[in-house]
């Protein structure tokens, strides 16, 4: 459990300041398709892909005070922040010789939180949940198309997402 809480603590210090469940959610989804060794097991929410037991994880790490957690307000809704603390970092020293040494994962978890919102991240998330559930690329797309009302008539950005996502792999591979 808990290499577990350190892998999740890596994404955390990945950005220093992680804002939205959303998003984190997502990107450790994302990083585990694209083969980085997260354990977490995810199923179909309203909002994609979503892990109970990764809630659960950050929940403690809170606890633990691993990381902070505070409210904030993004648009029109409230948020939550996550930020490792000076005991999270000291934990996640215990777990060096595991950690990513050449800091892909780091890479990948920058540029996703840094230049994806949270919605452009559930749709590349929900197609690849699709595709995991052995549905080829072109139905994965049609899927998540109709079954999230809200992307509708977005075939063209859920295309550019999977090509986005295709470079980002090429740049930040999970080996």
């Amino acid at each position: 459990m808990s290499e577990s809480l350190a892998e999740v603590g890596r994404v955390i210090q990945a950005v220093g300041e992680f804002v939205g469940r959303t998003k984190l959610q997502k990107i450790v989804y994302i990083a585990q398709r694209l083969g980085y060794p997260f354990r977490q097991s995810f199923s179909w929410h309203i909002f994609g892909p979503f892990s109970p037991q990764l809630a659960a994880q950050v929940a403690e790490m809170a606890k633990l005070g691993l990381v902070s957690q505070e409210p904030t307000r993004e648009a029109r809704y409230q948020s939550w922040k996550y930020q490792l603390t000076d005991v999270g970092e000291q934990f996640l020293d215990l777990f060096e010789d595991r950690a990513d040494k050449p800091g892909n994962l780091a890479h990948l978890v920058r540029e996703l939180h840094k230049k994806r919102s949270a919605q452009h991240l559930e749709l590349l998330a929900s197609i690849l949940y699709f595709e995991e559930l052995g549905h080829d690329r072109s139905t994965a797309v049609r899927k998540v198309l109709s079954a999230k009302p809200k992307f509708k008539g977005q075939r063209q950005k859920a295309i550019q997402a999977l090509k986005d996502l295709k470079i980002l792999t090429k740049h930040h591979p999970a080996r």
